[in-house]
């Protein structure tokens, strides 16, 4: 069954085609400002090349956020739409997820952390049972000092990815001092990847856990506001 996963949630474009678990091609560029334009150029642009149309397509995959505004946005409704209308299957994965599962050491607390602009940062933590990653906390909005003192009362091992990682690198290490021998920040997974999410999607799929394209909407965690 061939696989088309959309992840619009940050500056970079992630388009990835598969066959069931295997992956076949991806797309990922820079669209900081061009998500519609570019997501449907590359979409035709990847299908062409495979010589495949959307009826060929057997399941959908899509990243709702937390992520920019205006970008997630596009992804959902670009494959809420050809989910309705061609009557394709579709799985929503949260960017939290799709980035915990980017990271390859998973023994310890994976906490993701999306830089959300205006001094916030997105994040959640997972854990990894009977090899499914599991949430163990909500999704929140916090200021970065805000994720110190929420990671600073957790125990055990924690491993930190994400944009927001990386961009509050040092503020986090410092505020984290004390317990610095239990923190990693992992640099191989910043941005949410469609090519995780299709293989996440697609075991959704066999688990047969679809979401009504009529009723997934994006993730927002905070109230939107244009970027």
């Amino acid at each position: 069954m061939y696989i088309l996963g959309v992840d619009t949630t940050t500056g970079l474009l992630s388009i990835a085609l598969s066959e069931d678990l295997q992956l076949i091609d991806a797309v990922e560029l820079d669209c900081s400002q061009s998500h519609a334009e570019l997501l449907f150029l590359q979409l035709d642009h990847l299908l062409k090349k495979w010589h495949l149309e959307m009826g060929d397509i057997g399941l959908l995959v899509v990243d709702i956020g937390p992520g920019m505004f205006t970008g997630t946005r596009v992804g959902v409704v670009a494959q809420k739409t050809m989910a309705i209308v061609l009557g394709i299957p579709l799985v929503g994965l949260t960017s939290l997820e799709i980035l915990a599962s980017q990271v390859e050491d998973k023994d310890g607390l994976i906490c993701p952390v999306i830089d959300a602009r205006r001094g916030e940062v997105y994040f959640s933590v997972f854990e990894e049972r009977d090899g499914e990653l599991i949430p163990v906390t909500q999704n929140m909005a916090l200021p970065p000092q805000g994720l110190v003192d929420f990671l600073s009362s957790l125990k055990g091992k924690i491993i930190l990815c994400g944009s927001g990682a990386v961009r509050y690198r040092e503020f986090m290490q410092a505020g984290l001092s004390d317990i610095s021998d239990r923190i990693t920040i992992e640099d191989g997974a910043i941005f949410p990847s469609a090519r995780i999410a299709n293989q996440k999607g697609y075991r959704r799929y066999l688990q047969k856990q679809l979401d009504d394209p009529l009723g997934l909407l994006p993730l927002y965690v905070r109230q939107p506001v244009s970027w």
